[in-house]
């Protein structure tokens, strides 16, 4: 996690670098963005109630620190680059520590005077970690034995980013993002991420 932590700040290093003759000209409010939010993953999906029912809102992953560069020229089309993560690993009721990290690409539209439209592709990658051991779980019709982690493991996806961006006032913006891994496969999830963010230049 820490060295994907150091090549997103270098990459984003690097756009600011790119990015600042042309600061002048843009039409946002702000070009760089921090904030907080919430990441629910896996939405919609089945339970493992008697029901079968599904859950709505999935796993809540809370708190996401977010940083995100916004370049639309005067014409309202640019990009808007973003990096999301866990800084404190979620520890689950197994003693299994969870955290995510979500970098994205997405081109991005003036929708209006005050909202965006954002496309694009993005990476996501997840990390378990723990100290090894069994835990029983359900299987369906009953419990099974299931290895718990001793070490940390990542996996890593592509996705597809899509969502909208609104200017609430001059430096301050709400996101709202839909993250669909594996968006042209019949396995493909949803995630929703909602962020909140402060304008810093």
């Amino acid at each position: 996690m820490a060295e994907s932590v150091l090549r997103l700040g270098r990459f984003f290093a690097l756009l600011l670098v790119v990015m600042i003759p042309v600061r002048g000209f843009g039409s946002p409010p702000s070009t760089l963005y921090v904030g907080t939010g919430v990441f629910l993953q896996n939405m919609l999906t089945t339970t493992t109630t008697p029901e079968s029912s599904a859950n709505v809102i999935g796993q809540m992953n809370l708190p996401q620190v977010s940083l995100m560069a916004d370049f639309r020229g005067s014409s309202g089309f640019g990009m808007a680059p973003s990096v999301a993560l866990t800084p404190v690993a979620i520890t689950g009721g197994n003693g299994v520590k969870k955290s995510m990290l979500l970098a994205s690409i997405p081109f991005a539209w003036r929708v209006g005077q005050s909202a965006s439209f954002k496309l694009g592709p993005g990476l996501l990658q997840y990390s378990v970690s723990g100290d090894g051991g069994t835990t029983e779980l359900s299987n369906g019709t009953g419990t099974s034995t299931f290895y718990l982690p001793g070490s940390t493991k990542s996996s890593k996806v592509f996705v597809l980013n899509v969502g909208m961006g609104f200017d609430l006032f001059r430096s301050f913006r709400f996101d709202l993002d839909a993250v669909v891994p594996g968006a042209l496969s019949s396995k493909r999830s949803l995630n929703l991420m909602a962020t909140a963010q402060l304008g810093i230049w």
